[in-house]
């Protein structure tokens, strides 16, 4: 039986997602391609001037219906470091982000996640020197993918259910 694939486990997110009523809109880069919508980040900008806009393309994002809040979700399989580290730094900078979870498919991709992390956003902050986005509403949230779980689509959707609360 073959494991389960980076795009196979965003089907899966986007699935759980949608049918969680504590979302008003689910968005997946994989899935919905059509009617896929980035994220729109403004950059810093100086005294009188405009910021300029980037776009933000997650894995998954999805709204919170009760505050506009924002949910990324990211799978890493097989993504380079400087994909990674963007990952982080992008989701950092997306407003009104609630959380940030990660899905590994090994242990040694979730121990580097646990450590960009830790040090990335413990060295983002806004004017006002608060956080942008704070580890604790990312570390809970890294998620391994055992193998032998991997090789059950059904299995990994009733981890990913579980562990990142999706009921």
């Amino acid at each position: 039986m073959t494991k389960v694939t980076h795009n196979k486990i965003i089907k899966i997110l986007y699935e759980l997602c949608m049918n969680f009523t504590y979302y008003k809109e689910v968005h997946a880069d994989h899935i919905n391609s059509a009617g896929y919508k980035p994220i729109d980040i403004v950059s810093p900008h100086g005294k009188g001037k405009e910021g300029e806009l980037y776009y933000f393309i997650p894995d998954l994002w999805a709204k919170i219906k009760s505050n506009n809040n924002v949910d990324v979700y990211e799978v890493w399989d097989e993504q380079s470091k400087a994909s990674r580290l963007e990952d982080v730094i992008l989701s950092a900078l997306t407003p009104n982000i609630y959380t940030l979870s990660i899905i590994c498919l090994d242990q040694d991709t979730a121990e580097n996640a646990r450590k960009i992390v830790k040090v990335v956003l413990n060295s983002i902050y806004n004017e006002k020197r608060k956080k942008l986005l704070d580890p604790t509403n990312v570390l809970p949230y890294i998620v391994i993918i055992p193998d032998k779980i991997q090789r059950s689509e059904l299995e990994t959707k009733k981890l990913l259910k579980t562990v990142l609360n999706l009921y």
